[in-house]
C-alpha cells in the first residue's frame, strides 16, 4: 500500500511494547508492495483464525 502510515504506526507499536528491553529488541521492517504479499497476509490470516458459523 503506497500511502500505508508505516511511520505512525512504529510510533504506536514502541508506545504500548514493555521497556527497556523489549523496545530494544523489537524491530519493525516494511515490507514491499505486491499482490504476492497481500495473498499470503491473508492466507496467513486466514490460518490463525476460526471462522465462527452463524
Amino acid at each position: 500500500m503506497n500511502d500505508f502510515p508505516f511511520k505512525k504506526l512504529t510510533q504506536q507499536v514502541f508506545t504500548m511494547i514493555s521497556s527497556p528491553i523489549p523496545q530494544q529488541t523489537v524491530t519493525l521492517k516494511q515490507a514491499s508492495s505486491s499482490s504476492f504479499n497481500g495473498a499470503m497476509g491473508a492466507a496467513l490470516r486466514a490460518t490463525q483464525f476460526e471462522v465462527l458459523a452463524v
